[in-house]
């Protein structure tokens, strides 16, 4: 292959050094969001190859177009982490020095996690009933997350305080909760924006050391090797083979095809490789994509902002504009930029880099990913130092966790992200102005301001 990769493999380790540094100094992931933001966007269009020149694979399958793809996404990467670095650099105080390090997560309480705990199960329950209602079946869904969102708060308590009851209890619910999503859908029932942000936290939060990196890896070889498993039995469900059967049927039947493939699970590295195209490289499209650009003759065919503008469209809920066009979110999204087609609707799941790099190529690329990181950081770095009311704590926790799959289109992103976030402001202020002692953490501090914007000084 061409000097071009031996530059792009050096930039990936350069970045990923970066990363280990950042978190050396700062001594602390915070909710481990952003440190997944960075790795869902980078694993989209490097985790092939980068893998593959790790462990001395086969590199045949990649292309000039592949090339294209990774030589931006080298740059993206170092993008993304000289973010980072910038948002978490201390603030300063009046008199202009580092500012006191605040404590992280004041907020974060028992009665808080089995509040989140209860929004997360009302959502779940309700959202069978109202699936089908526009706007509010959307916002139901992602009432839901905070089941995910009580659990995570539940692992930063037993972290702080060693409470181990609330963690038990959000660990009863959630996981019951997911299996059963599971079974219905065909999902994983340990998503990675669940998983990631428990394993930064428990090892990173409180104190980075070369024991955090090394418990790291403790946590990501089971989950690898379940994830090997899952794959493999998936099938069952999604076949429908099993909806013939009651919930426990289908979950004992299950059970005996997901054992059998644990127990023949083939570990090599060519296998992880080939996880890697089936679940999380999406090099190949974006290869297309860059061939499609480059193959117009005469004008190239970038969008030049317009994806953003349709997509603006979809924050429109369906009750105010009952019959809004449907722009976004479909194979005819990606079809557009590859020169594909499809004769069905479904959707087609694609990094953030794609629609990016259709708004003006490899440039647009580098600085959007650089200002989606920045965000993504400061915003998590907000909530994790705050004290302000809940009303705005609920909505910022829900915009944060807009970040946590990586995000694909980006207006189809903000518009649930912002539904979400109306959906729990109005809970926030129902409960601060009639249940003003639910919550005590707040209730003292309506009108307090946050703490400076800075995370743990370096020692």
């Amino acid at each position: 292959m061409s000097d071009s990769l031996d530059f792009v493999f050096l930039q990936c380790l350069v970045a990923a050094a970066g990363l280990v540094l950042l978190l050396f100094w700062r001594q602390t992931a915070l909710m481990g969001i952003t440190c997944l933001f960075a790795f869902s966007v980078s694993s989209a269009s490097l985790s092939g190859f980068f893998f593959g020149r790790l462990f001395g694979l086969r590199e045949e399958w990649i292309t000039a177009e592949h090339e294209k793809v990774f030589a931006y996404s080298g740059w993206a990467c170092l993008a993304i982490v000289a973010a980072m670095w910038l948002a978490w650099l201390p603030g300063k105080n009046k008199k202009g020095d580092d500012a006191a390090a605040p404590e992280l997560f004041p907020w974060v309480t028992e009665r808080l996690v089995f509040f989140s705990l209860g929004l997360g199960i009302l959502g779940t329950i309700a959202y069978p009933f109202v699936w089908y209602l526009p706007t509010i079946g959307t916002a139901t869904n992602l009432l839901s997350s905070w089941l995910k969102l009580g659990l995570i708060m539940a692992v930063i308590l037993f972290k702080k305080e060693h409470k181990f009851r609330s963690l038990l209890i959000a660990l009863l619910l959630y996981i019951p909760a997911g299996a059963v999503y599971a079974l219905n859908s065909g999902h994983t029932p340990l998503s990675v924006d669940a998983i990631v942000p428990i394993a930064l936290i428990a090892t990173c939060l409180n104190r980075v050391t070369l024991m955090s990196f090394v418990k790291l890896l403790a946590w990501m070889l089971p989950c690898l090797y379940l994830m090997f498993g899952w794959m493999a039995s998936r099938g069952a469900i999604r076949s429908g083979e099993l909806e013939q059967f009651s919930l426990s049927e289908r979950a004992s039947r299950f059970a005996d095809v997901f054992t059998y493939e644990l127990m023949n699970v083939e570990f090599t590295p060519f296998d992880i490789q080939n996880v890697l195209f089936e679940r999380i490289d999406m090099s190949d499209i974006l290869a297309q994509e860059t061939a499609f650009e480059t193959s117009a003759s005469g004008e190239d065919e970038f969008a030049y902002g317009s994806t953003l503008v349709n997509g603006a469209i979809d924050l429109v809920p369906r009750a105010i504009w009952e019959d809004k066009p449907t722009v976004a979110g479909y194979a005819n999204f990606v079809g557009q930029y590859t020169g594909t087609s499809r004769d069905d609707n479904t959707s087609v799941g694609v990094p953030v880099q794609f629609e990016l790099y259709a708004n003006g190529g490899a440039p647009v690329v580098i600085g959007g990913v650089f200002i989606l990181a920045f965000l993504c950081a400061r915003l998590e770095q907000f909530i994790a130092t705050t004290t302000r009311p809940l009303h705005t704590l609920m909505p910022s926790l829900m915009l944060l966790m807009a970040f946590a799959n990586g995000i694909e289109q980006i207006m189809l992103v903000l518009a649930s992200g912002l539904a979400g976030a109306l959906t729990v402001y109005v809970i926030a202020r129902a409960v601060e102005i009639f249940l003003p002692n639910l919550l005590p953490q707040f209730a003292s501090k309506k009108r307090c301001r946050a703490l400076p914007a800075a995370i743990p000084a370096p020692a």
